[in-house]
């Protein structure tokens, strides 16, 4: 299970490795591995509990599909990274729109959203999501891999600048 708070929140990044292992300790058969969202941070693995592990910054399109889910703040970056890995989501939002993205999340059926990462209901969750139908995550991975945003992007930033 990848976890992570993306590369803001520092004030939320600081009680998220003893939550992930409490976590870790309600469900010993999961592994964790949290990224810090550090790009420039130190390289080194860190084992927290049996089950957990932490690092400085883990790059999403590159590790997404190596995990069987995630648990995230509701980001715009590593939601579209779970959707596009077609991964279950466990979004815990901290701040933001990231509210937002969790509502819509659970609305598509691709993820549930907890209130409190660490107790009973976060482990249900997970549990949850690793049981998880994924047909809808397979559906909406296949539509984004039908798209091709940056390419969208480049040809409004084009049109854009062609305007007189």
């Amino acid at each position: 299970m990848l976890v992570s708070l993306g590369t803001h929140l520092l004030w939320a990044k600081s009680e998220l490795p003893q939550r992930v292992c409490r976590l870790a300790a309600r469900l010993p058969d999961v592994s964790f591995v949290i990224s810090g969202g550090d790009p420039s941070g130190p390289r080194e693995v860190t084992r927290l509990a049996p089950h957990v592990l932490a690092c400085a910054y883990l790059p999403y399109d590159a590790v997404m599909p190596q995990f069987d889910a995630v648990i995230h703040h509701g980001g715009a970056g590593v939601t579209y990274s779970a959707l596009r890995a077609g991964k279950p989501s466990v979004v815990w939002p901290r701040d933001y729109d990231q509210f937002d993205f969790a509502a819509r999340i659970v609305h598509a059926g691709v993820g549930v959203r907890i209130r409190n990462l660490g107790d009973r209901g976060s482990a249900r969750a997970m549990q949850e999501a690793l049981a998880w139908d994924r047909a809808p995550q397979v559906r909406l991975q296949q539509a984004i891999a039908e798209t091709d945003p940056l390419g969208a992007v480049a040809a409004a930033v084009t049109s854009a600048a062609n305007r007189p």
